[in-house]
């Protein structure tokens, strides 16, 4: 029977795949939306450079009847589907061949774009529905100017300014460029703030695997009330931000988010870019220790609950010698399935059952959908991501920061031995202050 239903799902995700291009090139606006959730992930970024964001599923079709109906004629020919099941999520690659003649061109002037698209869909009590959605092409040929006209009216319903004209007291959405990939934030500004202010500002970054609307959002939200600017984003491969292959833990790339973090609220009015301090929730804490080491703009470092691991330590945490090499071949198979076919292999970040899953256990935090377990935040983890982190560390760098240091932990949160290990190398002002608590304790409880 789990065989059976496994079939008629995969046939089904297929189905809601197809008629999704299928509608559109009919111009069957009302079954278009009956494919897609009510919010949508929509990445056209490899097309000309275009931005990424979550959109209105009624926007997205909105601006597709309006576009469309431009082309005297669309083909969208999607196939070779490759279906991945998780539970009530799912995951489908597929190929795909779309043929565009634009309404007044000559009959043989045609814009022909070739490649694939990931969709991330959901099940509902309406069946399976598109809740993300990732074109990248490979090739194109025809008219090169039908290609420009179309990503000019594709825009209109979701582009994303690089800058924010006007920031405004309290949360302030915002978007900016780390190296190509688009990045989403959520800006805190104190409820006072006056435009012409100059505020000091506040990187914070939550643990791994996470997005801006878990611990990092509150620490962002309790600063700025206490007059600070304050952001929260996502880094790349997760929540709002762009990125492939989702779900990614990279600390090389979440290292230079942060450093594009700084660049970008250096750019804004509203604050002091002499005044930018940083602060990382558990393994955030290690992630903003290597931007302060490399980064001279950041003039401030804040660990609560600090990962820091050491190739020493990581072995008391992952299973000894064998724990680590399982991992690590684990994620040489998984890169090795990606970069060939585009798959991305996940296991659950955190679960009570499934030992594969990246944390196994009772980690209420990651389970409770009162804490952590938002819809914003997915539970999965590429395990092509293994090799990388195992082999991180950022004890190293303590010999490096120059800047005053403040350390909030306890005894029986994550090794604090590693915390220990990175103090003693600092050579700045610090301060730690040691009091109880778990690990989880220091993601969202008021205490």
């Amino acid at each position: 029977m789990k065989a059976l239903q496994s079939i008629e799902d995969r046939a089904a995700i297929i189905d809601t795949i197809n008629a999704a291009v299928l509608s559109s090139d009919m111009h069957d606006w009302t079954r278009v939306r009956a494919q897609f959730a009510d919010y949508v992930f929509l990445d056209y970024s490899s097309l000309a450079g275009g931005t990424a964001g979550t959109v209105k599923a009624d926007d997205l079709v909105a601006n597709w009847k309006e576009l469309l109906p431009k082309f005297t004629t669309t083909q969208h020919v999607v196939t070779n589907h490759r279906v991945a099941l998780c539970g009530e999520n799912a995951q489908a690659l597929s190929q795909f061949v779309a043929t565009h003649r634009l309404a007044g061109a000559k009959p043989e002037e045609l814009w022909v774009l070739g490649g694939h698209y990931r969709h991330a869909l959901q099940r509902t009590t309406d069946g399976w529905k598109i809740a993300r959605m990732t074109m990248t092409w490979t090739w194109q040929s025809g008219n090169g100017e039908l290609p420009q006209l179309a990503q000019d009216h594709a825009q209109g319903g979701h582009s994303m300014s690089n800058t924010v004209p006007e920031l405004s007291a309290g949360l302030n959405h915002v978007y900016f460029q780390s190296e190509n990939v688009r990045l989403a934030g959520n800006l805190y500004l104190p409820s006072d703030y006056k435009i012409g202010t100059k505020l000091p500002a506040i990187v914070v970054a939550g643990s791994w695997t996470t997005v801006k609307e878990q611990m990092a959002g509150i620490y962002a939200q309790k600063l700025a009330a206490q007059g600070f600017a304050t952001l929260a984003f996502d880094f790349r491969f997760f929540g709002e931000s762009s990125g492939e292959p989702r779900q990614y833990e990279s600390p090389t790339a979440k290292i230079r988010d942060i450093r594009n973090a700084v660049t970008y609220l250096c750019s804004l009015d509203a604050i002091a870019g002499e005044r930018i301090g940083v602060l990382g929730i558990c393994a955030g804490a290690a992630y903003m220790a290597m931007a302060t080491a490399a980064d001279n703009r950041v003039k401030s470092f804040v660990a609560v609950a600090p990962w820091l691991h050491d190739a020493k330590l990581v072995k008391t945490v992952y299973g000894g010698e064998e724990g680590i090499r399982d991992r690590i071949k684990a994620a040489a198979s998984a890169r090795q399935e990606y970069e060939k076919t585009g798959y991305v292999e996940y296991v659950p970040i955190s679960s009570t059952t499934d030992k594969t899953a990246a944390m196994f256990g009772n980690y209420d935090y990651y389970l409770n959908p009162k804490r952590g377990a938002i819809p914003a935040w997915k539970n999965q983890f590429a395990v092509q991501s293994w090799d990388e982190w195992l082999e991180f560390s950022a004890i190293a760098a303590a010999k490096s920061i120059r800047v005053p240091a403040l350390f909030v932990h306890s005894e029986q949160a994550a090794i604090p031995e590693g915390a220990k290990r990175f103090m003693a190398q600092l050579s700045t002002p610090k301060k730690v202050i040691w009091i109880d608590g778990t690990q989880l304790d220091f993601y969202d409880q008021p205490a």
